[in-house]
C-alpha cells in the first residue's frame, strides 16, 4: 500500500496511472481503505495543471471505492464540492470548450458522489440552451448519464425545480431530458406525464410541437398511459381553449382511447366495453370546466363505437338491442347546435349505456 502511495508522486505519469489504478481497486474491498484514499485522489483533480489521463483515471477509482460508511461519505462530501465548485465559473464565464470540459467534469463527479454537487444541477441544467450547440450537446449527454447512474435523487431535484423554471425552451429541455430517462425507467412516466401535458397549452408552436414528441416518446414507452391512468387529463385537453393542446387531444383520443374501445367490442366483452365507454362519458360530463362543445365530434365517434359494439351482441335479444340503437340513432340526429343540447346528448348516451348493462348483463 505504502509502495502504491508512493506511486501518486512519481515522476513518470505511467507509474502514477498504476498507483491510482491499484489503489482504486483496493479502496472498493472495504470503506477502510477508502477512507485514506479520497484524499489523495482528490488532489489529483484540485491540481490546475492535473494531466488528463490522471484525472480520468483518479474519478474512476473514486467511483469505485466503496461508500459504505459515514466517514467515506463526509470525506467525498467536502472532496467532491472542492473540485465541483472550482469547475463551476467555467460554465458561464470561459469559452464553448471550457464550458463542455466544465459540465463534463461536474455531471463525473455527480455519479461519484451526487449531494456534493446537487446544489450545481440547475447551473448544469442551463447548459441545455447554452448559446453553443456543442455544450449543449455535452449538457444533455452528461445529465443523461448522471440520470442512468444516480436514478431517484437527480429526478426529484429536476421534478421539484420544473415549475421555478421562467425559460419556456429550457422547460421542454428538461421535459424531455425526463422523457427520454422515462423510456428507459418508465416507473417515473407516472410523474412526468401531468407537467408535459401542462405545456401542451403553450401558444409557442415550436414548443408545443417540441411536447408532442415528449409525448410520443412516453405513449411508446408505456402504451396505455392515456387511455387508463391518465384519461381525466386528455378529457380535459379535449376542452381546452388552445388549439395545439385540442389538436393533440383529438389525435390521442382516436389513436388510442378509441382503438381501445374497439378491441373491447369484441362479443363476449360488452361488460368490459360499457364500463370503459360509461367511464370516459362521466369525465366528458363532469369534467365542465372548458368547452364541451368543441366534444361534438368526440360524442359521435362514441356513439358510432357503441352502436358497433350492440350490433354485435345479439344472444336473441334483438328487439332489445335494437332498441338501444335507435337511442343511439336519434343522438346522431341531434342538431347539438347549442351546450344544453350537447349535455343533454351526453346523458342520453350515459343512460343508454347504464340500460344495456341491465338489459344485456
Amino acid at each position: 500500500m505504502k509502495l502504491l502511495m508512493k506511486a501518486l508522486v512519481d515522476k513518470v505519469v505511467e507509474n502514477r496511472v498504476q498507483g491510482i489504478y491499484y489503489l482504486g481497486q483496493i479502496g472498493s474491498l472495504s470503506p477502510v481503505f477508502s477512507r485514506d484514499l479520497v484524499y489523495p485522489f482528490i488532489l489529483i483533480l484540485l491540481k490546475s495543471d492535473v494531466e488528463p489521463v490522471l484525472e480520468f483515471h483518479a474519478m474512476r477509482a473514486l467511483e469505485s471505492l466503496s461508500k459504505d460508511s459515514e466517514a467515506v461519505q463526509g470525506f467525498l462530501q467536502r472532496g467532491i464540492a472542492d473540485v465541483a465548485y472550482l469547475q463551476a465559473s467555467k460554465l458561464t464565464l470561459h469559452g464553448p470548450a471550457d464550458r463542455q470540459a466544465a459540465t463534463w467534469r461536474i455531471a463525473k463527479l455527480g455519479k461519484i458522489y451526487f449531494p456534493a454537487i446537487i446544489d450545481l444541477v440547475p447551473a448544469l441544467v442551463n447548459r441545455l440552451v447554452d448559446e453553443d450547440e456543442a455544450v449543449q450537446d455535452v449538457a444533455c449527454k452528461a445529465l443523461m448519464e448522471l440520470l442512468l447512474a444516480v436514478k431517484d435523487p437527480l429526478v426529484k431535484v429536476l421534478l421539484s425545480n420544473i415549475d421555478g423554471i421562467g425559460n419556456p425552451l429550457l422547460k421542454v429541455q428538461v421535459l424531455s431530458l425526463l422523457g427520454n430517462f422515462a423510456e428507459v425507467e418508465p416507473r417515473f412516466i407516472k410523474d412526468l406525464v401531468p407537467l408535459v401535458i401542462k405545456e401542451l397549452e403553450n401558444p409557442n408552436r415550436a414548443i408545443h410541437l417540441k411536447i408532442e414528441k415528449i409525448l410520443k416518446v412516453l405513449e411508446r414507452a408505456s402504451p396505455s398511459i392515456f387511455t387508463m391512468e391518465y384519461k381525466d387529463l386528455l378529457v380535459r385537453m379535449l376542452k381546452s381553449s388552445s388549439r395545439y393542446a385540442y389538436h393533440w387531444a383529438v389525435k390521442t383520443f382516436t389513436s388510442s382511447f378509441l382503438s381501445h374501445l374497439h378491441e373491447l367490442s369484441a362479443p363476449g366483452q360488452l361488460n368490459r366495453f360499457t364500463g370503459e365507454l360509461r367511464s370516459i362519458v362521466t369525465l366528458l360530463l363532469e369534467n365542465r370546466p372548458g368547452n364541451i362543445m368543441q366534444t361534438r365530434v368526440i360524442l359521435m365517434m362514441l356513439v358510432h363505437e357503441c352502436k358497433e359494439a350492440f350490433a354485435k351482441h345479439d344472444g336473441g335479444m334483438s328487439a332489445i338491442v335494437g332498441g338501444l340503437i335507435e337511442g343511439l340513432a336519434q343522438i346522431q340526429r341531434s342538431s347539438l347546435a347549442s351546450e344544453t343540447e350537447v349535455v343533454a346528448a351526453y346523458e342520453k348516451l350515459e343512460m343508454i349505456i347504464d340500460n344495456s348493462s341491465l338489459l344485456l348483463g
